[in-house]
């Protein structure tokens, strides 16, 4: 079996408030437009900035999640629009990444898993992730 390498391109909006308006722009644009959730906890908030991306973006759509905050994880997938078809999963708790994995691939969507370990993108490799996004010191702000 051989496999495929594809390079895409991946935009997340900034931490914080959860906002769209980047990840919009960049559907828009060509690439896959992803609403950063990581550190959200307002439900309603997020709800009506997931429901700006689905109806205001354009192609591929997806949101980041962090896995401990699991309760909240499981509220934003039951929630997801089917057009965002792409969840990312940021975090270190190894054993919430397989059932959010899990949970994230019964819905039939892509799930990419952010590493900033080895134990992280192992942890994802066995969840049967799509992929795994390596992150490191690349920037100023909230780094891995």
């Amino acid at each position: 079996m051989h496999s495929r390498f594809v390079l895409d391109t991946l935009v997340v909006s900034p931490s914080g408030p959860p906002d769209p308006a980047i990840a919009i722009a960049a559907s828009r644009a060509g690439a896959i437009g992803v609403l950063n959730l990581e550190f959200a906890n307002d439900l309603p908030a997020s709800r009506t900035a997931i429901d700006a991306l689905s109806t205001y973006g354009r192609g591929r759509l997806g949101v980041l999640l962090h896995v401990e905050s699991l309760e909240f994880s499981r509220s934003i997938l039951s929630i997801l629009p089917e057009n965002i078809t792409t969840v990312c999963l940021a975090g270190s708790g190894v054993e919430a990444i397989g059932e959010l994995a899990a949970a994230v691939r019964s819905a039939d969507r892509t799930v990419l898993v952010v590493a900033t370990n080895e134990e992280i993108a192992r942890a994802g490799a066995a969840a049967g992730a799509d992929a795994i996004l390596a992150k490191g010191h690349e920037g100023g702000g909230w780094i891995g």
